[in-house]
């Protein structure tokens, strides 16, 4: 009995000093285990974050947004890029845009709106949302936008796109900035022909008509273009970022170049891009290193709770039979003695 008591000690012995080992190595690693759990939660998380974006679009990876029309428009005559002098590009090369202009045409006007308050294309895409909204709230207002903010609405319409850029959106505006009109065989129709009806003519082509790029893409309800598009999850938010380089997957382009038109019998109107605007989703470093600490922190409270446990109940089955084996070598002893005594007596 004695020595299989001693066995048992000597085994819960070890037990403990191996369990608290395990358990020393499990505290130390969690570090280690939670920077490879939070890098996968990362990549899961920046899925979820991409799907949220992609249920902003209804058409895909493009939004078309009717922002305005009909909208009393300001034009005056002449090459803006020869005649407006408002930039080093244009008074050294006043010729450069005007050779690329079809050669059909027999006037053009540009966009000129009066008094901007800057150069056309400087945080377009906000101003724009902002007077949307102001509008929107003045129940008083009924119709299309009337009012000229900053000269932008003199242009006569715009739409709005939001595209699927990389990890997030990108926006801008798209609108005409110059009407050509083109040779007539018969100078009658001449007389009539209206900048106002040439900027109609076009948006109609590019809302409505099957054979318009845009046609697929345009969605009536503009909210997810005026107000901010909000992403937001444990570990991703959509922010908007410095756009240094940018090309619309619509090809049009942000330098009035005359590369992008809407034609017909009578005239031409050119648009193009202005106001880019970039949400990029962007990791939030410092809330994930809190949620890791925090994991940590109670990874390694639990390892504690369980280590403390484990080895206390080890401990107590061990100090019970050091307790069973003192006992019983003392019995034993005892009988020992006793035993001692009575041959001591037999022989007295």
């Amino acid at each position: 009995m004695k020595k299989v008591s001693l066995v048992i000690v000597v085994v819960l012995t070890i037990s403990i000093l191996a369990v608290g080992i395990v358990f020393r190595n499990l505290f130390n690693k969690i570090p280690d285990e939670a920077t490879k759990l939070f890098e996968n939660n990362k990549k899961e998380m920046l899925s979820l974050a991409n799907k949220q974006v992609d249920s902003l679009f209804v058409n895909g990876d493009t939004n078309i947004y009717p922002i305005y029309f009909n909208c009393k428009p300001r034009y005056v005559e002449g090459n803006p890029w020869v005649n407006s002098g408002t930039s080093f590009r244009e008074i050294l090369y006043p010729t450069k845009y005007e050779d690329r202009l079809p050669k059909d045409i027999i006037s053009t006007y540009h966009f000129a709106p009066e008094n901007p308050g800057y150069r056309i294309g400087k945080d377009i895409v906000e101003g724009i949302k902002m007077e949307i909204k102001l509008k929107n709230t003045n129940k008083e207002k009924k119709g299309g936008i009337q009012v000229d903010w900053k000269g932008i609405w003199q242009s006569g319409w715009a739409l709005g796109v939001n595209e699927r850029w990389g990890d997030g959106i990108i926006q801008y505006i798209i609108i005409p900035y110059a009407v050509s009109f083109r040779k007539q065989n018969y100078g009658i129709l001449g007389d009539y022909l209206t900048i106002e009806s040439s900027l109609e003519s076009a948006y109609k082509f590019l809302t409505d008509s099957p054979q318009s790029d845009f046609k697929g893409n345009i969605v009536p309800d503009i909210n997810n273009f005026v107000y901010e598009p909000l992403i937001h999850n444990d570990y991703y938010c959509l922010l908007p970022k410095k756009v240094d380089q940018f090309i619309p997957r619509t090809t049009i382009t942000e330098s009035p170049a005359y590369s992008h038109y809407i034609i017909d019998e009578f005239s031409y109107v050119f648009i193009r891009a202005l106001g880019i605007k970039k949400y990029e989703l962007v990791l939030q470093e410092e809330h994930v290193n809190y949620l890791k600490d925090e994991y940590i922190k109670k990874e390694r409270e639990s390892i504690k709770e369980y280590g403390i446990i484990v080895c206390g109940g080890l401990g107590i089955i061990w100090g019970i039979f050091l307790i069973i084996l003192i006992i019983v070598s003392n019995k034993q002893q005892a009988s020992l003695t006793n035993r001692m005594g009575l041959k001591c007596i037999e022989h007295g």
